[in-house]
């Protein structure tokens, strides 16, 4: 998993390079729309929630689907969720 993308912020970078599963995660994107949504759902990211205010959705996904997930066109930024795992 070298070579990160760099829509994924460096907090996320460190939990993806050790595998670890069940990241909480919000995903910043281009248009918040059901189509981006469901497409996210079918990939597998769980719990997701739309954060309108933002333009994003936050949920769960382990470290290989968020580098799936940010090759996404429709994706801009993966951040690590602070609120649901505190550093």
């Amino acid at each position: 998993m070298s070579n990160l993308n760099e829509k994924i912020d460096e907090d996320l970078k460190e939990k993806i390079l050790k595998e670890e599963k069940d990241i909480p995660i919000i995903i910043m994107l281009s248009e918040l729309n059901d189509a981006n949504i469901q497409k996210l759902e079918e990939l597998g990211v769980k719990n997701l929630d739309k954060l309108e205010l933002i333009e994003g959705v936050s949920g769960i996904a382990d470290s290989n689907l968020i580098s799936k997930i940010s090759k996404l066109d429709f994706v801009k930024e993966i951040h690590l969720d602070r609120e649901k795992r505190p550093l």
